[in-house]
């Protein structure tokens, strides 16, 4: 029981200073939610044009587009931390990571708590404005069982995504320099997740391949409980990859600190 405390009042206090570094840069603030809300204007100008010249593609049609782009861009703000990878590589090049290494914190619940920290703040700043546009719209889901199937997805979604951001972050311990990882990884998930476009426009033999890869995981599943397409067995296959994901991570962590003290840290 006082472990869980402790763990619980860490995460509090990370969460406090990532919110009074965040507050302290306003301008930074505006941009990212001028951005976010960019996105969704440009996306949706594109498909308004698409459908515009056929009323529908592949089965899809404008009000689902609709609804599916600024899901995408809430899921994005709920389940994908932004940074933590090219800070955790800063951190590991510069050696200012040693520090963190030897507290009593712990490294890897430390990084957890960042990541939390930044999701929470995202879905604060840029998840509610999403949130009253889609009300302002009347988006409402395909189906009631969303609202116990979709945010287990997006925990799921988050625990994957957080284990690969900080496995790629980790990576650092063997490359100089991993940002050419880091583009490759959202480019993939960009792409394959469902992030640009719906998985069901892909040739069909590309989906049955999409279908055992974690890309999917990370948002064409979280989107299809609320639109009504997903299966709960995509549960267990978010689970999985889930566990896959920290699987790796946590070997890969194990490896890094072994790394850490052969190079004298």
């Amino acid at each position: 029981m006082r472990y869980a405390t402790d763990r619980i009042r860490e995460l509090g206090a990370v969460i406090h200073v990532e919110f009074l570094a965040a507050t302290r840069y306003r301008t930074n603030l505006v941009i990212q939610l001028i951005g976010s809300l960019m996105t969704v204007v440009v996306l949706l100008f594109f498909w308004r044009a698409v459908f515009f010249a056929r009323a529908t593609i592949e089965g899809l049609d404008w009000p689902f587009m609709l609804r599916y782009v600024i899901l995408v861009q809430f899921i994005i703000c709920a389940t994908q931390p932004t940074n933590i990878a090219r800070e955790l590589s800063d951190k590991v090049r510069d050696g200012s990571l040693a520090t963190q290494i030897v507290r009593p914190f712990g490294l890897l619940w430390y990084l957890v708590c960042r990541i939390l920290a930044a999701i929470v703040w995202q879905l604060l700043w840029i998840g509610a404005p999403l949130v009253l546009i889609g009300f302002s719209l009347r988006l409402g889901p395909e189906t009631p069982t969303y609202l116990v199937l979709l945010p287990i997805s997006l925990v799921l979604a988050f625990l994957m995504n957080t284990a690969v951001e900080i496995t790629i972050g980790l990576a650092a311990f063997w490359f100089r320099r991993n940002e050419g990882i880091i583009h490759a990884r959202d480019f993939l998930f960009s792409l394959f997740s469902g992030a640009l476009l719906p998985l069901v426009l892909f040739p069909g033999p590309l989906q049955r391949v999409l279908d055992f890869l974690p890309f999917k995981a990370s948002i064409d599943v979280p989107v299809g409980f609320y639109l009504g397409y997903s299966h709960p067995v995509a549960l267990l296959y978010q689970g999985i990859w889930a566990l896959i994901a920290w699987a790796v991570c946590w070997l890969v962590f194990r490896r890094a600190l072994r790394r850490f003290d052969a190079l004298g840290g």
